[in-house]
C-alpha cells in the first residue's frame, strides 16, 4: 500500500506564542514550582534550539530531551540551563554526559555502573534522575 500524499508540509514557529504560553503557565503556579521545558524530537518539529533559547531567556529551570545527542546539541548551541535526558544511554555516551554536564535518567544498575566507572577516573560529578519501575 502506498503512503497517502497530502501535498507540501511546513510548520511556522511563533516564538511569541511560546513565550505567551510559558508566561500563562508561570502565572498559575506557585513561585517555588520549577518548570522543565520539553524540547525533545527537535521540540516536536518546532526547532529545539530556537525554542530552548526562548525558554531559557524566559527563565525555565530545566530542559528535557530524549537522547544524549539532543542534549549535547543544545550545549553546542550555547544552552546553559540544566538538561535532563529522559531516555536510556549507552556506555559510549558517558564521556559526552560528563563533558556537557547533562542530567541523565537512571533506570537500571548497568547504567549506574557505567557512570560509577567513569566517575572513578575523573574529578567530575553527574546529576541523575532516578526512574523507578514497579515491574522490577
Amino acid at each position: 500500500m502506498e503512503p497517502l500524499s497530502i501535498g507540501p508540509k511546513w510548520v511556522e514557529v511563533n516564538l511569541d506564542a511560546i513565550k505567551y504560553n510559558y508566561e500563562q503557565i508561570r502565572l498559575g503556579l506557585n513561585k517555588n514550582v520549577r518548570l522543565l521545558g520539553v524540547v525533545k524530537a527537535d521540540a516536536y518539529g518546532l526547532g529545539a534550539l530556537e525554542v530552548a533559547h526562548t525558554l531559557e531567556k524566559l527563565g525555565v529551570e530545566m530542559l528535557g530531551v530524549t537522547t544524549v545527542q539532543e542534549g549535547s546539541g543544545l550545549r553546542k548551541g550555547h544552552i546553559a540551563v540544566p538538561i535532563l535526558v529522559f531516555g536510556p544511554f549507552l556506555p559510549e555516551d558517558v564521556k559526552t554526559i560528563l563533558e556537557d554536564e547533562l542530567t541523565v535518567t537512571l533506570a537500571n544498575y548497568e547504567s549506574l555502573n557505567w557512570l560509577k566507572e567513569a566517575l572513578s577516573e575523573s574529578k567530575r560529578t553527574v546529576r541523575v534522575h532516578l526512574k523507578h519501575s514497579c515491574n522490577e
